[in-house]
């Protein structure tokens, strides 16, 4: 494996030295090969929510290394902060699936509160306020070894305020200076450490500063900690036209678009035909800048989406080259595997459009298509709620067992996902009649929808009762 070196001080008089994967490795995480995995039509309904887990936390992985090279961007003044658009609700939504199997695995109650209005969408910088709160949510789950995690977000006058709060180990008063610092770990005689570097919360601190935010944090030692975080998240005048997780694109309406992609790597080109070709897009994937240009003397392209660093010609000498020869209006998207893309603004160039930074974000990379070549997406039909066939309406009504119910409503209110979809498949199995029933009840795990499915368990119970 090929590695970076990056060296700073942080608060240290001699150096310390980090070694991880180059942003190039990075890129290839399986983020973008999940993405079509979870939209494959084939794939089973109960494995949607693992699939989906495994591209999340893909993308957590990439941000947590994205992370340490902030610190020394923070240092040396060179940390870019972006003004992103996105879907708040969607946002917090991805967040609390990420984790919410990692707390059953601990047997830890994972709580989510919402207040019941939100803004569509906010402005911010988006991976660096998700890389904040993942870091506070992981370590709360990790610290604490029986009980509860609570997510709490509220929002008031354009300040959101959120709220991490364990009921685990909690923090003594004489360490409460140290947590904020580089590498400190906390140790208490008798218990392992858990695993971990000790930046998370430096990362944590020094992001939600920069960010303009605050950060706090009320601990009682054996009782638990809540981190509050409270930030400006700004509401757009217009809300961007952005799809929703529910909302997968198939397609879009108008004549069909042409796209010169570039990338020196094989599995990257393929990804973005992959991406694209489905949707209507005619694709010409390139592997270096010639090949690129001569693409664009051949074919008239509708949008370039081009790596930075080539052998040979790099991206910004391809930008150049394709103003020159003609297209300088098309849009041009620069694709960068250095976090953040902060190289792109470092070099001051003005010939590209947007930046989309690797791993890519199938959903960024559709935005930013979308709003560059004024799209108008076309959605997959929502799916009409199955009928239910299971309503008690006489005496040859096939029936719940009284205690597969009663089990099923146990582990709903514990909110234990897996053993709720074992429960069901053991369901399916035993009785092959009752699948339009377990269909409708599998959907709302699915959906982490548990309290709507205690609520059609109840009403089944009531019905079955009489």
């Amino acid at each position: 494996m090929k590695a970076n070196l990056i060296g700073f001080g942080l608060q240290r008089r001699l150096p310390l030295f980090l070694i991880f994967p180059s942003p190039r490795e990075v890129s290839g995480l399986p983020c973008g090969g999940v993405y079509f995995l979870e939209n494959d039509p084939a794939l089973p309904v109960h494995r949607e929510g693992s699939v989906r887990t495994i591209r999340q936390s893909g993308e957590h992985l990439a941000g947590l290394i994205e992370g340490l090279l902030d610190i020394s961007k923070i240092e040396a003044g060179q940390l870019h902060i972006y003004r992103d658009e996105f879907r708040l609700g969607d946002f917090l939504s991805q967040l609390v699936d990420m984790f919410r199997l990692q707390a059953e695995a601990r047997n830890i109650k994972l709580e989510f509160h919402r207040p019941e209005f939100l803004p569509v969408t906010v402005h911010s910088d988006e991976k660096r306020l998700r890389q904040i709160l993942i870091n506070l949510l992981s370590n709360a789950i990790k610290y604490t070894d029986a009980g509860h995690v609570t997510f709490t977000v509220r929002y008031s006058g354009e300040v959101a305020d959120f709220i991490v709060e364990d009921s685990g180990r909690g923090i003594r008063a004489d360490d409460m200076e140290r947590i904020f610092r580089p590498f400190e770990r906390i140790h208490e005689p008798g218990r392992q450490a858990p695993p971990g570097t000790g930046l998370g919360l430096t990362i944590t601190k020094l992001l939600t500063e920069v960010l303009g935010g605050e950060i706090t944090v009320e601990s009682t030692y054996g009782t638990g900690s809540a981190f509050h975080v409270k930030m400006m998240l700004a509401t757009p005048h217009t809300p961007a036209q952005k799809p929703t997780s529910m909302q997968r694109i198939y397609g879009y309406k108008g004549r069909r678009l042409t796209v010169i992609a570039m990338d020196d790597e094989p599995d990257h080109r393929e990804m973005m035909n992959e991406i694209l070709s489905p949707l209507g897009f005619i694709v010409f994937a390139a592997s270096d800048g010639p090949q690129c240009l001569e693409f664009a003397k051949q074919h008239e392209a509708d949008i370039f989406l081009l790596d930075i660093s080539l052998p040979g010609m790099t991206g910004w000498e391809v930008t150049s080259q394709l103003r020159r020869i003609g297209h300088r209006n098309t849009p041009i998207v620069m694709v960068s595997a250095v976090a953040g893309g902060e190289s792109i603004n470092a070099l001051g160039t003005h010939h590209h459009d947007a930046i989309v930074s690797k791993p890519i974000r199938i959903d960024e990379l559709l935005t930013r298509i979308g709003q560059l070549l004024k799209i108008e997406w076309i959605h997959e039909m929502p799916v009409p709620p199955v009928q239910r066939s299971f309503t008690l309406a006489g005496p040859d009504t096939i029936e719940l067992p009284e205690d597969d119910l009663r089990e099923l409503r146990s582990l709903v209110q514990i909110g234990h996902a897996r053993a709720v979809q074992e429960k069901l498949s053991a369901i399916e199995l035993a009785h092959p009649e009752l699948q339009t029933l377990t269909a409708e009840l599998r959907s709302h795990v699915n959906r982490f929808d548990f309290e709507g499915l205690d609520t059609l368990l109840g009403e089944i119970q009531r019905e079955q009762v009489g």
